[in-house]
């Protein structure tokens, strides 16, 4: 057992910061330009994804989701170059659940193995 959990929950935490950040962007309450707003929450989502995949999702995965978290997390980093960086995050996050809900089932060898 290791403190990884600790990241997973400091990543949580942030993302929740993030988006007061995004809030006080839209009602015209910071002084923060939006691509800073963006990435308030895009960079706090992906290392939540990033330490989540280390610590649960690789050692287990096979096929197509275990290559998807890092793509997903390389595409959210993008987000905020672009328009509505919160709401096309969610949109990613949706696919991803559905990758991992259409081709994640975890091969029973190498559950065994871990553990």
């Amino acid at each position: 057992m290791g403190y990884g959990h600790f990241l997973i929950f400091a990543a949580a935490a942030a993302v929740g910061a993030g988006l007061g950040v995004v809030v006080d962007f839209d009602i015209r309450d910071t002084e923060i330009g939006g691509h800073l707003a963006g990435f308030a929450v895009a960079v706090p989502v992906a290392v939540y994804l990033l330490i989540v995949w280390l610590l649960h999702i690789r050692p287990q995965a096979h096929g197509a989701v275990l290559f998807a978290y890092p793509g997903i997390v390389v595409l959210i980093l993008l987000t905020p170059l672009g328009p509505a960086p919160v709401h096309v995050t969610a949109g990613l996050l949706a696919v991803l659940v559905l990758i991992t809900r259409l081709r994640g089932r975890i091969d029973p060898e190498r559950k065994q193995s871990a553990d």
